[in-house]
């Protein structure tokens, strides 16, 4: 009997071992169909390209309740796209919160269940604000005993810092592509707990490369933290070791298309990079830049690297072709000056009393923005009077010994009868007038500021009128200038009237009728007219009328000096020049908007007391930046052609290609670039005074090609056309030509070896991934702070070769600036050369400030739908709360909300420009060295992270749950985690894989690429 109760009893232990191990297998068994589930939602919402991803507190229209905000929503976007205009307009629309459970969309207001399970839990994170929770999904399995079910919550690593990047470059400190693509994540910012006094983690944390690379997990992260979970626990929703990018278009869809590639092949796109199809004027359409002007800007780079200078080149836009468009490369003008003085010669014994002679005075200073030099060319400067308005009229009163006498009626301008270059008129078109002078052969260093008057004092050899003058060499090339200031050379128009024989001059008085009517171009020598390096068509219209009084003068060899005359510079003090105004536009003229009124980018006017020019006493230079004088620099670098055709590596780079354009009347041929567009289009966000809050492109009921209204916002249109649909894969063949080398942008990674580079624009896309690809859809502080920080102990180069050692959170105008790096700790003056041709640098603090002013801009206008979404201003903020998004965008407000260029941006512009008519005047608001290199703008902070950052997400953490309850007992519980990555492989075979996804088709595949089951989450 008793051994029938001793079989019995272990009889039902083993029956109830083998239903336990049933109920937990089948507990697994659930969760791996919790995991397939999500899997599938997952597939299904996001495998397409075009659909953006990101935390649901992200969107500020659903407002989760907090227990929720971990959670995972899907957005795609249902504003239009107008293909003639190549611009989207934006709308999210929310498609699927991937978290198990019914009518979860419709429910997001209320708090989690306390009896829903627990798929975030204490092994996890520390508090417990970070843990998650999701609704139980009843299996259906018959008509058992046995209840199973399943919860899931997918996770977004995109929105993380993938704090496992190595800086493959860290073992040479100077390289220039640490600058322009983030080297690595600068997880020692992020807090070393969720203690509310916690301090960062700093050098607790290991940045080397061989620590680094073994993190590929979480007990692997633990393990290089010295076997501690705090870290790790405090951030679990702030930090990966998995986040990889797919290069795909999101705004349109398909994969990116390789600019390296495609500069490389001279096979960028035909066209233009969008365009207006409405009529003006004469013109079916308006055109943007066209692509190959990016073409020509890549040659310039080849051109640099083997020169070790730049070409100066005259701009080419033909209208009626958008090939082989050219930019212009040369010096800017900022300063213009031409004074006049009077004497007598002496007398012509038996004949007169000596003739009257002007005394031309001209100043010019030319300004290379590059920091590389210029190499050597000689110039033409063309004083111009307007060709349709009133001429500058010369009259000179003279006291003599003899009483009064006048000459006068001087027409600077009147076709055959003009004083200077005199010539036909064409119809209503007047072109005489034109005072000459050239330089002899000129190069600039980086940045150098040159000062140009006169070599010597003589005879004005330009073309004169012979019945008015004296002399005419008749030379269109004029007068040299050279490099340095001198007041005292002067070119000599004598005129044929003389003083009667035996009277003396005493006194004179002259006047210029029209004296404010002047056009000056800045040419090459032996460039064709119609192409000058600048056209400064009206550079000031002011038809007033002016006169200057002096002691007369007699003599053949009398050392003249400058009395009275025109004198221009560029605005350093009314307007932000930088900003607002294009330094380097082929033409600067009057628009609609400004006839005589201001803004412009020149001031000045006709007047005394302002032809010396401050110089730097060693070089002669003169100076710009903060000023135009001593208190300024003699070398002031602004924009950059890389020395290297292979360090395109981010599209940031091409803020410095000037895209703006001027339209023109067809019938001239070409198009301009403008002078009222930002001097740094591409990246930027603000918004244009030319074109309404609401809109990207306005025209003003155009009547005139000479009084044009119609203008896009250029960095709207700009944004829209390149940020999602293009990238540098930076692939380069091995010498040997038996394989690709890895990219030389360290952040892109081959998914395997390649035997050859493909030879089509989308192939590059098809075999990359982006390690550490960064959402900017996120929500975390602590993860934009690692974004932010993630360059660490860098040794910049300057232009000359110079270095400096041990700078971290460098983001530079320049990659090779000719002056020192700097912060805010050691620099807090625009006066400071650094500010003008130095790198700036973030401070710790001001890393901290900023990416908490960037997490509240997300908070107010994500999700983002494309990064032109992100980085472009919000034309839908027209009033309300929300107007100030029409103004910027997301990192540009968030860098004027951190102040951290408060220092250094000069004087409050804070009123409206008189006289002005523009759309929103209200846009010139600011400072005035806004924009200035040393003050950091939106593109400056895109550079390095253009590489890594998407508006969406394609990896994510599955974590799934199974439960097995048999009525009666304990149920039994499972957990399991899973890391879901998308590649750029579709899942419908038949798609081509560089193409959009069409509807119904599941997108690029997902994949699983790591499994665990993991403990019970408390």
């Amino acid at each position: 009997m008793l051994l029938l109760l001793s079989i019995g009893t272990m009889t039902q232990v083993e029956l109830a071992s083998v239903s336990i191990k049933k109920q937990h297998m089948m507990a697994k068994q659930n969760a791996l169909y919790g995991l397939y589930v999500a899997m599938g939602e997952l597939q299904s919402v996001a495998g397409e390209d075009t659909v953006a991803t990101g935390s649901i507190n992200v969107d500020a229209t659903l407002a989760p309740d907090s227990s929720k905000k971990h959670w995972t929503g899907v957005w795609t976007n249902t504003g239009a796209y107008d293909a003639s205009r190549n611009l989207s307009s934006y709308s999210a629309s929310l498609q699927k919160v991937l978290v198990s459970g019914e009518n979860v969309e419709d429910n997001l207001l209320d708090p989690v269940s306390t009896d829903w399970p627990v798929l975030v839990g204490d092994t996890s994170v520390n508090d417990v604000n970070d843990k998650v929770r999701a609704e139980l999904v009843s299996i259906d399995s018959g008509p058992t005993f046995t209840t199973n079910s399943y919860a899931y919550w997918v996770g977004d690593e995109g929105v993380k810092a993938t704090i496992n990047i190595s800086d493959d470059l860290a073992h040479t400190l100077t390289d220039e592509r640490r600058l322009l693509t983030m080297p690595q994540t600068g997880a020692h910012m992020m807090q070393a707990s969720t203690a509310p006094d916690s301090e960062a983690i700093g050098d607790a944390f290991p940045m080397n490369p061989e620590t680094l690379d073994r993190i590929f997990s979480d007990d692997s992260l633990d393990l290089a933290l010295g076997n501690d979970n705090t870290f790790r626990k405090s951030h679990f929703h702030d930090i990966s070791v998995h986040s990889k990018g797919v290069l795909s278009d999101q705004r349109l869809g398909g994969l990116k298309q390789d600019l390296t590639w495609m500069f490389e092949n001279d096979a960028l796109p035909t066209g233009y990079l969008y365009q207006e199809p409405d009529p003006v004027l004469t013109r079916d359409t308006l055109p943007g830049p066209a692509w190959s002007t990016f073409q020509d800007w890549y040659q310039h780079a080849k051109v640099l690297k083997v020169n070790g200078s730049l070409t100066p080149t005259p701009l080419v836009r033909n209208i009626h072709n958008s090939s082989n468009h050219k930019n212009g490369i040369g010096p800017v003008l900022t300063q213009l000056k031409l004074y006049f003085n009077f004497s007598f010669s002496n007398p012509t014994l038996g004949e007169n009393g000596g003739h009257l002679r002007m005394h031309l005075f001209p100043v010019v200073v030319l300004h290379n923005p590059y920091n590389a030099s210029l190499a050597p060319a000689t110039y033409r400067f063309v004083f111009e009077q307007h060709n349709t308005g009133d001429s500058t009229e010369l009259t000179v009163d003279v006291e003599t010994s003899d009483g009064p006498v006048t000459f006068g009626g001087y027409k600077f301008k009147d076709g055959l009868n003009a004083l200077f270059n005199p010539r036909s008129k064409s119809g209503s078109n007047d072109y005489s007038g034109a005072i000459f002078f050239h330089s002899d052969i000129l190069e600039f260093s980086p940045g150098e500021v040159k000062v140009l008057t006169l070599k010597d004092t003589g005879n004005y050899v330009g073309p004169l009128n012979p019945d008015l003058t004296t002399h005419n060499a008749d030379d269109s090339q004029g007068n040299m200038l050279v490099a340095g200031f001198d007041d005292s050379k002067s070119a000599i128009v004598e005129f044929k009237d003389t003083l009667n024989e035996g009277v003396t001059p005493e006194f004179y008085e002259f006047m210029l009728d029209n004296s404010g009517i002047l056009r000056f171009k800045l040419q090459l020598d032996g460039a064709n007219s119609q192409t000058p390096l600048s056209n400064y068509d009206g550079i000031a219209y002011s038809p007033n009328v002016t006169s200057t009084s002096a002691i007369a003068e007699q003599g053949d060899n009398l050392v003249i000096f400058p009395k009275a005359g025109f004198s221009y510079k560029i605005d350093l003090d009314n307007v932000r020049y930088l900003a607002n105004f294009n330094l380097r536009s082929s033409h600067f003229s009057r628009n609609g908007y400004v006839r005589t009124g201001t803004p412009r980018l020149f001031a000045g006017d006709y007047g005394l007391g302002d032809f010396t020019t401050d110089v730097e006493a060693s070089t002669s230079n003169a100076y710009f930046g903060n000023s135009h004088g001593f208190s300024a620099h003699a070398k002031v670098g602004l924009f950059e052609i890389p020395s290297d055709p292979k360090n395109f590596l981010s599209l940031g780079q091409l803020r410095h290609v000037d895209l703006s354009v001027k339209f023109m009347n067809p019938s001239i041929t070409y198009d301009n670039t403008d002078s009222f567009a930002p001097s740094y289009i591409l990246g930027n966000s603000l918004a244009d005074p030319s074109v309404p809050r609401t809109l990207s492109y306005f025209d003003d009921n155009t009547t005139h090609w000479y009084l044009m209204q119609a203008n896009f916002d250029e960095s709207y249109r700009t944004n829209e056309a390149l940020w999602d649909g293009f990238f540098f894969s930076t692939l380069d063949a091995s010498d040997d030509a038996t394989a690709v080398d890895n990219p030389r942008n360290p952040r892109l990674t081959l998914q395997s070896a390649l035997s050859e580079i493909p030879d089509n624009a989308y192939g590059s896309a098809q075999s990359l991934l982006v390690e550490g690809a960064f959402n900017v859809n996120s929500t975390s502080v602590e993860a934009w702070k690692a974004l932010l920080a993630g360059l660490n102990k860098h040794t910049l180069v300057h232009e000359d070769g110079v270095q400096q050692n041990n700078l971290s959170y460098l983001f530079p105008r320049l990659a090779r600036p000719i002056g020192n790096g700097f912060d805010s700790d050691s620099v807090n003056s625009a006066d400071s050369s650094e500010v003008w041709n130095g790198a700036r640098a973030l401070t710790d603090d001001e890393i901290n400030d900023l990416a908490e002013a960037i997490v509240e801009e997300v908070k107010a206008r994500g999700p983002f739908l494309s990064l032109a979404h992100f980085i472009n201003r919000n034309l839908t903020a027209g009033s309300g709360a929300n107007a100030y998004q029409a103004l910027s965008g997301a990192l540009q407000r968030a860098i004027d909300q951190s102040q951290i260029n408060d220092d250094i941006v000069g004087d409050e512009i804070n009123s409206e420009p008189d006289g002005t008519t523009f759309p929103e005047p209200t846009f010139f608001y600011g400072n005035q060295f806004d924009a200035a290199p040393g003050a950091i703008t939106q593109a400056d902070l895109l550079t390095p992270i253009a590489p890594i950052i998407t508006a969406r997400s394609d990896t994510f953490r599955i974590r799934a749950y199974g439960e097995s309850h048999v009525t009666g007992s304990t149920p039994v519980k499972a957990w399991l985690e899973a890391i879901v990555q998308r590649f750029p492989e579709k899942v419908s075979a038949t798609e081509p894989i560089e193409t959009a996804t069409t509807a119904g088709s599941m997108g690029r595949r997902f994949r699983i690429v790591a499994l665990r089951w993991i403990p019970e989450q408390k």
